[in-house]
């Protein structure tokens, strides 16, 4: 059901790229052809067209490559898009089941299948249902490993969250959680949990190191500084300290002093300007953060808006198809959050098994706590809707479960 509306729509509405996805399917087309991952692909017209970039993760763009070989991109692109949404919908029906029993877990899965956002999202070259994937299949790690196989669960869920970094490198913070709650949750006095603690995160440190790697060194001899996965840090720091902290593009006059420079240099500068803003007036960060977590969990809108504008390009909707269809994804989103939160509290008073805990709060976490610092939107939170489905799922059969 999940693959067949995500293909049925991408079949009905043809679409193009737009947003992010412009730039990711140019530099799919570029990397195909041997090119590299060049400045070209963010604008094709600049004079440093030819020049390597980090400045967007590359992973998603690598990923779908190798679609180009077989002559049939653009449509492939979309079928892959739809696999991976369909299979987030078996990743929240496994975590559901390990959250709520077998009928939360069927529950979460045609949840995620129906999920109004994730169907546009399909239908679109933006990265959010590929990372799904890689933080769906960390926490089904965590949930499923045996306790005695604890190191080897976190050593794995770190090599899977360390590969999804170079699509969002949101994907580190989560594992740094994910650290951490499972430290907490191997032993009972502090002396253990101190020990598991540094065991667990060297290991994760190791693996992560190692994944990385490659593209450190690729962007330390190609760029003019070390980068461990992207250069858009410190930009989209900048633009969190600009307005209600959303998500905007930064024109040339907003460079300042950092006009000129190299990409890396070019970061730092942006970073130690949003430092020097965010410093200068704290409180107003502080709110600014609390805007960017109710823009980026309060609603769901980007999915639809992106859909619209991507029919509109290729010429086969008008304004009726996207305004319905943001309208059924917000008023989607209202009940399904209610359920999640209610989910949740349920899962904290009533579970016992904290890596189950772990698995699902340490990425949500993860994920709120980076977009509390640099910046919001509602997109950003796709890849954890699965977690988010497993809660509200819980919420579901616990309503439905007769009284005793």
């Amino acid at each position: 059901m999940a693959l067949a509306l995500r293909l049925a729509l991408a079949v009905a509405f043809p679409v193009r790229p737009v947003w992010d996805g412009v730039i990711y399917e140019r530099a799919a087309d570029a990397i195909a052809r041997g090119e590299g991952y060049t400045r070209g692909s963010i604008d094709p017209d600049a004079p440093d067209a030819g020049e390597a970039t980090a400045f967007y993760p590359v992973g998603f763009s690598a990923m779908i490559a190798p679609l180009r070989w077989v002559r049939a991109a653009p449509a492939l692109d979309l079928v892959a898009q739809s696999c991976a949404g369909a299979l987030i919908v078996i990743g929240a029906g496994l975590l559901g089941r390990r959250v709520g029993g077998a009928r939360a877990g069927r529950r979460a899965a045609w949840l995620v299948a129906l999920w109004p956002g994730g169907i546009l999202l399909s239908a679109s070259w933006l990265s959010e249902p590929f990372f799904a994937l890689f933080v769906c299949a960390a926490s089904l790690v965590i949930v499923y490993a045996r306790r005695r196989h604890a190191l080897r669960a976190t050593a794995l869920a770190a090599l899977i969250l360390a590969v999804g970094a170079y699509v969002r490198p949101t994907s580190l913070p989560m594992l740094a959680l994910m650290v951490i709650g499972i430290a907490l949750v191997s032993s009972r006095d502090l002396a253990g949990r101190a020990r598991s603690l540094v065991t667990h995160g060297a290991v994760a440190a190791i693996v992560v190191a190692l994944v990385l790697a490659p593209w450190a060194l690729r962007n330390a001899s190609a760029l003019d500084g070390a980068a461990l996965t992207s250069t858009n840090g410190g930009a989209n720091l900048l633009v969190g300290t600009r307005g209600e902290g959303g998500y905007s593009t930064l024109e040339a006059d907003d460079d300042g002093d950092c006009g000129g420079l190299g990409e890396v240099a070019r970061d730092r500068c942006l970073a130690d300007m949003a430092m020097a803003r965010i410093e200068a007036d704290p409180l107003a960060w502080l709110a600014r953060g609390v805007l960017k977590l109710t823009s980026t969990f309060g609603h769901e809108s980007s999915p639809a808006q992106a859909w619209a504008e991507a029919t509109q390009r290729a010429g086969v909707s008008g304004e009726a198809h996207g305004l319905w269809a943001l309208a059924i994804e917000r008023a989607w989103w209202l009940v399904f959050l209610a359920g999640v939160i209610a989910g949740a509290v349920i899962l904290l008073r009533r579970s016992r098994d904290g890596r189950v805990k772990v698995a699902i709060f340490a990425p949500l976490l993860g994920l709120a706590a980076l977009h509390f610092v640099f910046l919001g939107g509602d997109r950003y939170h796709a890849p954890v809707v699965p977690l988010m489905a497993a809660l509200c799922a819980l919420a579901v059969s616990a309503a439905r479960r007769p009284a005793r």
